[in-house]
């Protein structure tokens, strides 16, 4: 270990508050999409007074394969809204390296190297 004496801590970087409610969108889309593949043909008559529409019987037979895609692009949209890209390295409240401002993630080499340049 090169540098013994140095505490590693990690921070979250804040993440914009439009964004965050996106993502809860999108959470809450997701669930009324399976609740409409499982219930629709009972719900859909009930409370808007309509027979069900002709795609949920398509969307019934392959609910599966529609359901885990439903997860998975749900989950790539909330993931994209709610990431910062942020990695960024201070050291004594001084910032010595920002992601968010060169644009790539430090190797260990540069990243040692800028250590080294501020305890010197």
């Amino acid at each position: 270990m090169e540098y013994p004496l140095m505490t590693i801590t990690k921070v979250n970087h804040p993440k914009p508050l439009a964004k965050t409610i996106l993502s809860w969108v999108v959470y809450i889309a997701q669930g009324l999409v399976v609740l409409f593949i499982y219930s629709g043909e009972q719900l859909i008559p009930k409370i808007f007074k309509l027979p069900a529409p002709a795609i949920l019987a398509k969307l019934k037979q392959k609910q599966f394969v529609v359901i885990m895609a439903v997860i998975m692009v749900g989950g790539w949209i909330s993931n994209w809204l709610t990431a910062t890209g942020a990695f960024e390295v201070s050291i004594e409240d001084k910032l010595i390296f920002s992601k968010l401002t060169t644009g790539h993630l430090p190797g260990n080499a540069e990243l040692k190297t800028l250590i080294d340049r501020f305890i010197q």
